[in-house]
C-alpha cells in the first residue's frame, strides 16, 4: 500500500511552532511497514517519496499540498516549496537511466483550478521532458470520476492522469473505488473500471444489510477505447462535444451515478466545465479547452 499526503500544512523548515515536521515524521513512522528507510528521508523532508517495488517499476508519490491553492503558505515558499519538483525530476532522471517506466502519484492533480497555475505549468515541463518513460499519473482530491490529458509543446497528446473519485459522497455522489489493470511486462496502463455502490438504496436497508458493491462501467469496454494512450483519451473528449449519447453515459460515470446529479442534470455549461477540465493538464494553457468552446458554439 502507498499513500500520499494532501492538506493545508506549513512547510517544514520555519520555526518549530508553526512547522509540520511533527505530520511528516507521523507520516514516516506509519509509512515505515511498507518503505524503506531510503523513502521515509524525503517523507520526513517534504512528505514525498520514491520506491521501486519491482524491477523495470518505479513508483513516486509527491506532495500536492506545496501546489494547493488554499494553502496559506505557499505565500511564505512560493518556488518549487521543499525542492519536491527538482528532487522529481533528479528521480526521473534516474529512472531513464535504469530504464524504467514510472508511475506518480499524488492527491491534487496538476491542471485542477485548486493547483497553482505556475507551479502546475513547471510540472507539466517536467512531465513533456519524461514523457516516453511516465506511464500516467494517479490522483484524488475532486472526488469526480474523471481524467486528465496533457499536451506537449507542440499541441500533441503526451500525458494522462486519473482522478480515482472517493468513497465519501460530497456532493451528491455515490461512494466509489477504483481498480487499474497494469501489464506486468511493460508496467502500461492496460485498463481502469470503478465500482460503485448506490447511496440512496443503502440509506433505505436496516444497518445489517451490507451495501450492494456493483461495476459501474470498464474504460476501454464501455468508452470504446483501442487502448489508454493520451491521443485516444483526448480523441474520446472531442467525440464527446458532439455525441450526446456518449457525454450523458460519461456523465453518469463522472457523478458515479449519484441519484441527486443525475436528477439535476448537466446543462451546456456544466458539459463544457467537464470537458476543458479533461484537456487541461497545465491551468495556465487554456487553448484545448478554447478548442472544446468553440466546437460546442459551433455544434
Amino acid at each position: 500500500m502507498l499513500e500520499s499526503l494532501e492538506s493545508h500544512f506549513s512547510p517544514s523548515d520555519i520555526e518549530e511552532r508553526l512547522s509540520s515536521s511533527w505530520l511528516y515524521e507521523a507520516a514516516a513512522k506509519t509509512w515505515a511497514f511498507w518503505l524503506p528507510e531510503e523513502a521515509l528521508i524525503t517523507v520526513r523532508k517534504g512528505g514525498y517519496y520514491s520506491i521501486s517495488p519491482k524491477p523495470g517499476l518505479r513508483i513516486i508519490a509527491i506532495n500536492s499540498n506545496l501546489c494547493y491553492t488554499l494553502n496559506w503558505w505557499q505565500v511564505y515558499d512560493h518556488v518549487d516549496p521543499s525542492g519536491m519538483l527538482k528532487w522529481m525530476m533528479d528521480q526521473l532522471l534516474d529512472a531513464e537511466s535504469k530504464g524504467q517506466k514510472v508511475h506518480i502519484l499524488g492527491h491534487l492533480p496538476p491542471g485542477y483550478v485548486d493547483c497553482w497555475s505556475v507551479w502546475s505549468r513547471e510540472f507539466m515541463r517536467i512531465i513533456n521532458r519524461f514523457h516516453e518513460i511516465i506511464v500516467t499519473q494517479f490522483y484524488g482530491h475532486t472526488h469526480y470520476e474523471e481524467y486528465k490529458v496533457g499536451f506537449d509543446a507542440a499541441g500533441n497528446p503526451s500525458a494522462t492522469s486519473y482522478i480515482g473519485g472517493s468513497v465519501s459522497t460530497y456532493t451528491d455522489l455515490n461512494p466509489n473505488y477504483k481498480i487499474f489493470w497494469v501489464d506486468k511486462d511493460t508496467m502500461d496502463l492496460v485498463d481502469h473500471e470503478t465500482w460503485i455502490f448506490n447511496l440512496t438504496e443503502a440509506n433505505l436497508n436496516s444497518p445489517e444489510v451490507k451495501p450492494n458493491w456493483y461495476q459501474l462501467y470498464s474504460a476501454r469496454r464501455d468508452l470504446g477505447l483501442p487502448s489508454l494512450s493520451p491521443h485516444n483519451l483526448y480523441q474520446l473528449a472531442l467525440s464527446m462535444v458532439e455525441d450526446d449519447e456518449l457525454f450523458t453515459r460519461y456523465y453518469g460515470y463522472y457523478v458515479k451515478n449519484g441519484d441527486t446529479s443525475l436528477a439535476k442534470g448537466c446543462d451546456a455549461e456544466c458539459k463544457q466545465n467537464i470537458l476543458c477540465g479533461l484537456v487541461t493538464m497545465d491551468y495556465g494553457d487554456q487553448s484545448h479547452c478554447d478548442l472544446i468552446k468553440s466546437r460546442m458554439r459551433a455544434w
